[in-house]
């Protein structure tokens, strides 16, 4: 008796979701969602609005893309970062130009040809990471630039702080790494609570402290 999987094939381009990161990430699944992509019209007109500021110089460059579940969002977003990361002459986004073509062939030929030369750094944020917006875009265009490989050039906070303990770990325990760290969280601490008091109660505020032993009352709020 015959096998189901020797009667039908299944095309991999086809799929009810997509995992946009993933898909564009993993080589073999990319292409075959070019090779299978049919945009509706709606889908055209959404991409071809967005890739006009590639050729007009006044348009914003800036969009939202919103629709209810299943209406193709994602296919959109990985058809749009294939199209700004390669160039029309690239053959494995050749499909898509083909599959474009046959429904409209004057707009295929004009995205064809803004698209002959060079390419656009595209970077994917993961949303669901949980982190800062900030974070997730850096982290982001950091990975965009790595697969290309590039050198941002740009320092952030987490590379001043991994120079800085490098510098306190040369230094050893004759550097005196605790004392060091400590004085400087002070000295930060005591500038950052200036800075709060000449925002919020003037030039000349101070405030009180006391310190508290585990079993004592805190200090009275009156």
């Amino acid at each position: 008796m015959a096998k189901i999987a020797d009667l039908v094939r299944l095309k991999t381009g086809y799929a009810n979701f997509v995992e946009l990161k993933s898909a564009f990430e993993a080589a073999q699944e990319n292409a075959d969602r070019m090779a299978m992509y049919r945009p509706t019209k709606a889908h055209r007109q959404a991409f071809e609005r967005i890739c006009r500021g590639l050729y007009q110089p006044n348009d914003k460059k800036f969009y939202l893309l919103s629709g209810s579940y299943g209406t193709g969002k994602s296919h959109l977003c990985l058809m749009t970062a294939n199209f700004l990361s390669r160039s029309s002459g690239d053959p494995e986004i050749a499909g898509f130009y083909e599959n474009y073509a046959k429904l409209d062939p004057d707009k295929a030929k004009l995205l064809k040809n803004i698209r002959k030369d060079g390419q656009y750094l595209v970077a994917i944020c993961d949303y669901h990471s949980g982190r800062h917006f900030e974070d997730v875009v850096m982290k982001a265009v950091f990975e965009a630039c790595e697969a290309k490989g590039l050198d941002t050039g740009i320092e952030t906070e987490f590379d001043e702080a991994e120079r800085q303990l490098a510098e306190w770990e040369e230094k050893g325990d004759k550097g005196g790494i605790r004392t060091i760290f400590m004085r400087t969280l002070a000295r930060r601490l005591e500038r950052s609570r200036q800075v709060f008091l000449r925002i919020n109660f003037g030039p000349d505020s101070k405030i009180m402290t006391r310190t508290c032993s585990a079993n004592s009352a805190p200090p009275s709020r009156k």
